[in-house]
């Protein structure tokens, strides 16, 4: 009788898989779909450094930008140390750098949330530049002031890979103490609307932040997706627990094809209703 004995595999099998899996995590994050909001940036002269482009430290300041425009914009964050009852520390910050990019360029910025704890937020950031059209990105100060959500007709003007992306996590204190402390229930809608799982390469996957939660509908309801721009069709999208949508347009700008509802696990809120009423063509 034959007896089996158990063996991992080789530890340079192992390193591989895990170097592999890694790989297919980092491409996920370059994608606009791994993202719920994005802010546009303006470079500026004294951000490049003497290679011509922007310095590698100053990508943190675009991110320290998008995450703080987020949480006073839409989570009503308090800026001042003395009237917050509580204010975030960064303990995690991290980049990594795919292609470079330069002043007089206009980046959008792309901002999602992997966790939500009881004090601390993760954060998955990006960098998306703008496609090499010559002129710069069409943007107007709406779009500085508010920012903007995926599925918006400004994302088109940028490329579809992010040239940098990164990674943040925020601890929330007590200012009185310093201590960590649980986070305000007025954060928590802002922050779980960009709570996404991250698309890998091959797939696209939208998550509950493509439609604002039922409770609290999007403020500009021009900056819900338009049809116009879901393309690449005939596959299934997962959006949330309460949604199951399919859409059967496979169409280009110059085709036109009416989207359709096949499936919903429960009845679609009414903004989404009148969404796909307004919205008769792709």
């Amino acid at each position: 009788m034959t007896s089996w004995v158990p063996r991992l595999l080789p530890r340079n099998v192992r390193s591989l898989a895990a170097s592999s899996e890694n790989q297919r995590v980092e491409d996920g994050r370059r994608h606009q779909e791994a993202y719920g909001y994005f802010l546009p940036i303006q470079t500026r002269w004294q951000d490049n450094d003497q290679y011509g482009h922007v310095n590698n430290a100053v990508y943190y300041s675009y991110f320290d930008t998008i995450i703080n425009h987020y949480l006073i914009r839409y989570c009503g964050l308090k800026t001042g140390l003395r009237t917050s009852p509580t204010v975030g520390f960064m303990v995690t910050n991290q980049c990594t750098f795919h292609t470079p990019v330069g002043f007089p360029q206009i980046p959008v910025a792309a901002f999602a949330v992997d966790k939500v704890g009881r004090s601390s937020v993760h954060y998955r950031l990006a960098l998306f530049p703008p496609k090499p059209a010559g002129d710069l990105p069409a943007v107007e100060h709406r779009d500085f002031s508010d920012g903007f959500f995926f599925g918006h007709p400004r994302l088109a003007q940028f490329a579809a890979l992010a040239c940098t992306t990164g990674s943040a996590v925020h601890v929330f204190v007590n200012p009185a103490t310093g201590k960590p402390t649980g986070l305000p229930e007025d954060f928590r809608p802002g922050l779980l609307r960009l709570v996404t799982q991250l698309p890998m390469p091959g797939t696209t996957l939208f998550s509950s932040w493509l439609f604002p939660p039922p409770s609290k509908p999007s403020a500009h309801p021009s900056q819900l997706p338009s049809s116009r721009h879901l393309l690449s069709f005939r596959r299934e999208y997962d959006l949330s627990p309460r949604l199951s949508y399919k859409d059967t347009c496979d169409s280009t700008q110059g085709s036109q094809r009416s989207p359709r509802m096949i499936t919903l696990s429960q009845n679609p809120q009414s903004y989404l209703q009148q969404f796909y009423q307004s919205e008769t063509s792709c």
